[in-house]
């Protein structure tokens, strides 16, 4: 029986159709799904348009046949800066792809991850560096898929080696791993142990600690989903 729902979600991306209408892939606190919804349709009286990475409230027609068509839609936030340079515009494009990825896992906590990428379209939106943004959500989007770094080692130390295929620690250097300090350690374990409004607040105070959590957390989604992302590989191109 067809029905009709209301939702808040965020449009990651948005096809074209062979027709008129456009094809809205969405995230919401429930889950990933696609909806169908004509340009400039009239909604009672109004008309609206939509934008990749808004969050709005929609409304949703459920047909008979499965498929999803949009009633009506009110934004709720555009995220309007993202748009205000290419880097920007390109580090939440791969944040919106590696979300979708993640939405994969049947048992994915699409609510944890609603609040992570609202958070991280509004600190980018506001101005924050994407390289205090974009490791922090791979980080927690790894937790979320299962793959959750074991930050433990074998004796105390002022640096480790962190090893991107096991997610482990050790005193030495192993094959593909990226040299960490103990600060710099602590800080993924504070992100890992925080909720997702608060992650972002746990970053390396220096430069060179910044970038290697950046080069780690990279490393560590991008082998563990074991795919490359267009969006990822023309980020690291314009950078």
């Amino acid at each position: 029986m067809s029905k009709t729902i209301k939702t808040n979600a965020m449009i990651l991306k948005i096809s074209d159709t062979p027709g008129k209408d456009r094809l809205l892939h969405l995230l919401s606190s429930g889950g990933f799904f696609t909806a169908f919804m004509t340009p400039k349709r009239n909604a009672g009286k109004k008309s609206y348009t939509v934008d990749i990475f808004t969050y709005g409230e929609f409304v949703i027609y459920c047909a008979d046949n499965g498929n999803y068509l949009i009633n009506s839609f009110t934004p709720i936030d555009s995220f309007y800066n993202l748009r205000k340079d290419i880097i920007t515009l390109s580090a939440a494009g791969y944040i919106a792809a590696l979300a979708r990825h993640v939405t994969n896992d049947a048992d994915c906590d699409c609510e944890t991850l609603m609040e992570l990428l609202i958070k991280s379209f509004s600190l980018l939106s506001d101005g924050e560096d994407f390289r205090r943004v974009k490791p922090v959500f791979e980080i927690k989007a790894a937790q979320l898929l299962g793959f959750e770094p074991c930050l433990e080692a074998r004796q105390k130390s002022s640096e480790y080696f962190f090893d991107i295929t096991d997610g482990r620690l050790y005193l030495s250097r192993v094959n593909e791993s990226v040299r960490l300090s103990r600060p710099t350690v602590f800080c993924i374990y504070k992100i890992l142990s925080a909720a997702a409004n608060d992650a972002f607040s746990f970053l390396p105070e220096s430069e060179n600690e910044l970038q290697a959590l950046y080069d780690a957390a990279q490393k560590y989604i991008v082998y563990h989903t074991e795919r490359e992302f267009p969006a990822l590989r023309f980020l690291n191109g314009v950078i």
